[in-house]
């Protein structure tokens, strides 16, 4: 997608207010007993070859950008997000990390010049996945890596459906306005059209 133009107007969707809670707030640790701690374990070890330049999109405080930065003070860390809010708090203590006002629908980047990008539980809040995975495909260099946590609630025999779900089976936690729950087999067709 060369060519590509970049917009400077975020605009976020009415349906939720993404302003009342700044997500990532919390410092992380790579520890593994609890799930951001396991979070960040894994994407640390998908990070372990790469060097350059690095994206969280869906920062929001920037808990896991600033995490990365600290485990990994080589990379140019990065980190974008739509809530102003959030973003006034994680560049209060940026820790090195670069922070941007974007979407995930339009990331502030040229074409192919991110050598790895990550998602984490911010898909389920989007009105169109494909679009974002499309995006995130556009801004990584050829061989660029990818890393992605979604929470399948929805599938089962996962953590996430052990840890978020009440004794009836139906979701009790993790869940707002725009979320929506996601199979594995959704993720077929959007990355074979995404890259």
């Amino acid at each position: 997608m060369q060519g590509s133009s970049i917009s400077n107007s975020v605009t976020p969707p009415p349906a939720f207010d993404y302003e009342a809670k700044r997500w990532g707030s919390a410092p992380v640790r790579p520890k593994p007993w609890y799930m951001n701690g396991l979070k960040l374990r894994y994407l640390l070890s998908d990070l372990s070859p790469v060097h350059g330049r690095v994206l969280d999109v869906g920062c929001g405080a920037g808990s896991i950008a600033k995490a990365v930065k600290r485990e990994r003070p080589d990379l140019d860390v990065m980190g974008c997000d739509l809530s102003e809010s959030a973003l006034v708090t994680a560049r209060a203590d940026a820790d090195g990390v670069e922070f941007r006002s974007a979407t995930a629908e339009r990331l502030p980047f040229e074409d192919g010049t991110l050598d790895f990008v990550w998602i984490v539980d911010v898909l389920e809040h989007v009105d169109d996945p494909e679009r974002v995975l499309r995006e995130v495909a556009r801004v990584l260099k050829p061989g660029g890596g990818f890393h992605i946590v979604l929470p399948l609630e929805g599938q089962p025999r996962t953590l996430y459906r052990l840890a978020g779900t009440a004794c009836d089976g139906r979701p009790r936690c993790g869940t707002v306005a725009t979320s929506r729950f996601f199979r594995l087999t959704d993720f077929g067709p959007w990355r074979r059209r995404a890259v």
